[in-house]
C-alpha cells in the first residue's frame, strides 16, 4: 500500500488540511525521509509536542533545524522560558530561554546537544517537567543534584499559587511516566486541577491514575471539561467513577457536534436541556444533533436557531428546522445570511419564508464584496438598499458593485 508521504510526493494528495499535513511530518520523522523536506507543505505549529515526539534520529534532527531556520522566522514562538533558580518568581531568578526543539535532545539524553543548557540545570529540569522527559530529569538530579522535592512551581503567581504547579502541567499534557516519577519522589505539588485539565485535554490514562491513587480530586470543571471537548470515555469514567458531576454543560457540547456526548447527559441525567440546546447546535450546523433533539426532546429551539444557521451558511439546518418546526424566524435570518455572502440561503429564505429582509441585506453584501448576492436582491426582492450600499462598497474597494 502507497504510503500517504509517497502519495503527496507524486501528487497524487489533492486536497491538504492540517491533519493530512501532520501526517505527511510524522511519518517523514518516523521513517526517516530521505528526500527534500523542502517540498512538503508547511505546517501551522512546526514545534508541537506531538509532531517532535516522531524524529527518531540525529540526521533527521539536525535537517529539521535546517528546514526550520530557512522556512520560519525566528521569535518568541520558538521559545519557553523558565527560571534557573527554585526562588521562581520575577527579579529574583534568571530567565533562560529553551527552544522548543530541544525536546528531541532532551528525550533521547543527547548530551553534546544539551551541553549549554546544563550550565542551567534548574532551567532544564523545568523544562524536561513541562515536556515529561523523565530520563533528563532523572540525570539532572542524579548529576547536577538538582534538588527536585524543592521544583513546586514553573513560575510563582502570589495571587494564585496553584496556578503553575508542575504537577498540574504534568497531568494536563498526559505525561503520566513523569507524574509517577515526581510522585514517587514524595512530590505533591497539584491540586484538582490536575484531574480537570486531564480531563479536557482527553487524558484518560492520567484521570484513572489520579483517581486510583486519591491524588486531588477534581471539580465538575472535569465533566465540564471533557465534554465540551468531546471525550466521551473520560465523560463515563468519571460519571461512574467520581461524585461531582457536570454544570449546564450540555449547550456547549451540542454547539461543538459531540453527538454521543448529548445523549449520554440527557440519558444519565447529567445535564439538563433548554431550548438553547438546539439553537446552540445550529449556530455551529450540526444538523444531527438537531434532528436528535428535535425527535426525543420537548425543549425546542427559538428563531434563533434559524438566524444562527441562516447567518453562518448552515442550509441543510435552515431547511430542516424550516420544514420541522415552528419557530421560524424573522428579517435578521436573509439580512445575516446576505451580509456573509450565503446566496443558496437568501435564495431558500426567499423562495419558502415570507418574513423577506430589510435594506440591510443589500447594505452589508455591498459592504462585504458579495456582488451575486446584491444582483440576487436586486432582481428578486423589493426592498432595495440605502446609500450605505454604495458608500460601503466603494469605502472597501468593490467596484464592480
Amino acid at each position: 500500500m502507497t504510503s500517504i508521504l509517497t502519495r503527496y510526493v507524486n501528487g497524487l494528495e489533492e486536497s491538504l488540511t492540517e491533519e493530512l499535513i501532520m501526517k505527511f511530518w510524522r511519518e517523514a520523522f518516523d521513517t526517516d525521509y530521505e528526500g527534500d523536506l523542502n517540498i512538503l507543505p508547511k505546517i501551522k505549529n512546526p514545534l508541537q509536542p506531538q509532531l517532535l515526539k516522531y524524529i527518531r534520529t540525529r540526521r533527521m534532527y539536525k535537517r529539521y533545524l535546517q528546514y526550520l531556520k530557512h522556512n520560519y522566522d525566528d521569535g518568541d514562538w520558538m521559545y519557553s522560558r523558565y527560571y534557573d533558580d527554585y526562588v521562581t518568581a520575577p527579579n529574583y531568578s534568571r530567565v533562560i530561554s529553551i527552544r522548543h526543539t530541544m525536546a528531541v535532545p532532551m528525550k533521547f539524553i543527547w548530551l553534546d546537544e544539551l551541553e549549554e543548557l546544563l550550565n542551567y540545570p534548574l532551567a532544564l529540569a523545568k523544562a524536561a517537567i513541562c515536556g515529561g522527559h523523565v530520563k533528563i530529569l532523572d540525570y539532572l538530579v542524579l548529576e547536577k543534584k538538582v534538588d527536585i522535592k524543592r521544583l513546586y512551581f514553573r513560575e510563582y503567581y502570589a495571587s494564585d499559587p496553584l496556578k503553575s504547579l508542575f504537577m498540574n502541567t504534568v497531568a494536563e499534557e498526559g505525561h503520566l511516566d513523569m507524574f509517577k516519577y515526581l510522585h514517587a519522589k514524595g512530590i505533591q505539588a497539584y491540586s484538582s486541577n490536575a484531574m480537570d485539565n486531564a480531563a479536557k485535554n482527553g487524558q484518560l490514562d492520567m484521570v484513572q491514575y489520579l483517581h486510583d491513587n486519591q491524588l486531588g480530586g477534581c471539580t465538575t470543571l472535569a465533566m465540564d471539561n471533557a465534554a465540551v471537548h468531546g471525550h466521551l470515555s473520560i465523560v463515563k469514567f468519571l460519571h461512574r467513577n467520581r461524585h461531582e458531576g457536570c454544570t449546564q454543560v450540555i449547550d456547549y457540547v451540542a454547539k461543538n457536534g459531540h453527538l454521543e456526548i448529548v445523549q449520554y447527559l440527557i440519558e444519565n441525567n447529567l445535564s439538563q436541556c433548554t431550548y438553547f440546546t438546539m439553537d446552540a447546535a445550529a449556530f455551529s450546523g450540526h444538523l444531527n444533533v438537531i434532528k436528535y433533539l428535535h425527535e426525543n426532546r420537548t425543549e425546542g429551539c427559538t428563531i434563533t436557531a434559524m438566524h444562527y444557521a441562516a447567518e453562518n451558511g448552515h442550509l441543510s439546518v435552515v431547511e430542516y428546522l424550516h420544514n420541522n418546526r415552528t419557530e421560524g424566524c424573522t428579517r435578521k435570518a436573509m439580512d445575516d445570511a446576505a451580509k456573509n455572502g450565503h446566496l443558496d440561503i437568501v435564495k431558500f429564505l426567499h423562495k419558502y419564508r415570507a418574513e423577506g429582509s430589510t435594506t440591510s441585506a443589500m447594505d452589508y453584501a455591498a459592504k462585504n464584496g458579495h456582488l451575486n448576492v446584491v444582483e440576487f436582491l436586486h432582481n428578486s426582492r423589493t426592498e432595495g438598499c440605502t446609500t450605505k450600499a454604495m458608500d460601503f462598497a466603494a469605502e472597501n474597494g468593490h467596484l464592480d458593485i
